[in-house]
């Protein structure tokens, strides 16, 4: 194929002397070399520091707003910050980091200076109260502090979001579509990790283990978690050395392109390929399930054990906010422990002969990736049909298909201290992995286990048995956070929509953020009609707010089903 036959595709073919580039003659096959273990934890460690940077807002945010002064109505606005910033952020990073080009790549930019800008709105959460109190006094300081800790959290907001969907990005960049499930249960894992060091961080009684520095609580958890973020981005930005791809919507300008993003947003979807549009679905009401759980469970754990606090400890919510904050370190450490144990016990499709078996599905899945190219580049589009066979067979990234370019040294030697996925655990896995067990549904019994811990609330009474179910919920929030995205990432690598891979994860993303304002906006209804006030231990708006979105999780469950006839 040649320029001059294909005029359109004239920048695809461009000479390009980097050996880990896309194959420019041939752009829809697959031309990275199997990665290493060390690689993957590499590629994701950042998602680590993100998660634990996270976690401050988690498992601190609530409390914090409300030792402020503010009602519980108040804090879920100042909380839409989050699902807002991701569905505008995200999407426009994502389009950014597609377009732009450097010497660093065109996602670890983005990543390094988001996490600056995480590392300063820590800094403006934790010393908000000193900050205001310098330069006013009385009502007027407390007033400012409200203002400075909200800014803090949507610019910490903005961060996570950048450093999270250029982290996703990256892996779909990076990573063959065959070992997209591995990288992305490291990713799982990473966060797991992060969790686990965040809310053990929270747990700790960290204002007494640095007293030397006179700080508080939540200041010396915000320099923990700053230093967690620019180390773990760091190293993966020094490690992973990015592979150039064709400028992405080359003939229309950036911001011209953001507004069709959002302009378009419903013709998008629709032309989505089926089996990313149906994830979608089930994401929509998955996080419209999530959102009240990650951001009240440690106000629901405090006020159980206010309702039973032993004597002298009954307005005590420094020590119920830590026992909310023991919860969800329960939570992460099961989490984690699902994260690493749940994918050698999926079953694996052991015959390379599967895909000959399923090229009616193949076909129907060219279809809609071709449709969808169609939707993102009209000028550029040209049927594949029209093309060689090899380049349409090339949709499905076979390990014989993908020249591998030769390896730096360094790349060399860590691939010869520690083989890839491949040879340790696969060999392990074929004796434990369940029959019959498949991402799909394993998602949709996650989503089950975590509707019925929801409607358990009818029936909790005591702090311990509220951690008891937070713990559970750690199996359902590890399949969360690892299945949808391996799902969606492989289909993205597979169907060869790589150089456009930022907006496909801003698509995805739209799907788990909005749901959230409309969470946060039932919440909010909800606990205005509620009559305690913010520190009342015995109003149940927190509890109403957990069920519904049990519910929303069985919707969850039901869109999943349709998932089990994809061949993933």
């Amino acid at each position: 194929m040649s320029s001059e036959l294909y005029p359109e595709r004239s920048h695809l073919l461009r000479n390009n002397d980097d050996s880990n580039n896309v194959d420019l003659e041939n752009p829809y096959k697959d031309p990275i070399p199997l990665r290493s273990i060390w690689y993957l934890i590499a590629l994701t460690v950042s998602l680590l520091g993100v998660q634990l940077t996270w976690s401050v807002e988690l498992g601190y945010g609530s409390p914090y707003l409300f030792s402020l002064g503010l009602r519980k109505e108040y804090t879920s606005i100042i909380w839409i910050a989050g699902p807002l910033t991701g569905i505008i952020i995200q999407p426009i990073s994502g389009i950014l980091s597609d377009r732009f080009q450097s010497k660093l790549g065109r996602r670890r930019p983005f990543m390094l200076g988001a996490s600056l800008l995480g590392t300063f709105s820590l800094f403006l959460m934790g010393w908000a109260p000193d900050l205001s109190e310098l330069l006013f006094k009385g009502t007027t300081a407390n007033r400012v502090t409200i203002v400075l800790a909200t800014l803090s959290i949507y610019l910490l907001d903005i961060a996570v979001n950048i450093v999270m969907a250029s982290a996703r990005s990256l892996i779909v960049d990076s990573v063959r579509s065959d070992q997209q499930h591995d990288a992305n249960s490291w990713a799982g894992r990473m966060i797991g990790i992060g969790n686990v060091c965040g809310y053990l961080l929270g747990f700790l009684p960290l204002y007494r283990i640095f007293a030397f520095l006179n700080i508080t609580q939540l200041q010396a958890f915000c320099t923990m978690a700053s230093i967690f973020l620019v180390m773990t981005v760091g190293i993966t930005s020094l490690i992973v050395k990015e592979r150039s791809f064709p400028v992405s919507g080359s003939d229309q300008s950036v911001l011209s392109e953001i507004l069709e993003f959002f302009g378009t947003m419903r013709q998008t979807i629709s032309s989505l390929p089926d089996s990313l549009r149906k994830i979608c679905y089930v994401q929509f009401f998955a996080y419209f399930g999530w959102f009240p759980f990650l951001f009240y469970i440690t106000t629901y754990v405090g006020t159980l054990f206010l309702r039973h606090a032993p004597k002298g400890h009954e307005e005590d919510w420094d020590m119920a906010t830590r026992q909310g904050s023991f919860a969800l370190l329960l939570f992460a450490i099961v989490s984690l422990a699902s994260n690493t144990a749940l994918p050698l016990l999926l079953e694996h499709e052991g015959d390379d002969d599967d895909d000959d078996d399923d090229d009616d599905d193949e076909t129907a899945t060219e279809e809609s990736s071709r449709a969808y190219e169609r939707h993102l580049r009209p000028a550029e589009y040209i049927p594949r049909s029209s093309a060689e066979p090899s380049e349409r067979s090339s949709l499905r990234s076979e390990p014989t298909e993908a020249p591998s370019p030769a390896p730096s040294a360094s790349t060399s030697r860590l691939q010869r201290m520690m083989p890839s996925n491949h040879s340790i655990i696969s060999t392990f896995s074929t004796k434990v992995q369940i029959k019959g067990l498949t991402l799909p549904n394993l998602w949709l019994f996650s989503h089950v286990l975590f509707g019925i811990c929801m409607l358990s609330t009818f029936f909790l009474g005591t702090s311990w048995e509220a951690q008891v179910m937070v713990a559970i919920c750690g199996l359902s929030w590890a399949c969360t956070l690892w299945i949808p995205y391996s799902l969606f990432s492989s289909e993205v690598a597979k169907l060869g929509l790589r150089e456009s891979s930022g907006k496909m994860i801003g698509v995805h993303n739209v799907f788990i953020s909005a749901p959230q304002v409309l969470s946060t906006i039932i919440a909010t209804i909800v606990f205005i009609h509620s009559e305690g006030s913010h520190r009342d231990i015995n109003d149940n708006s927190v509890a109403w707010v957990l069920r519904i979105g049990g519910l929303a999780a069985f919707v969850a469950a039901f869109l999943c089903r349709k998932l089990l006839s994809f061949d993933f």
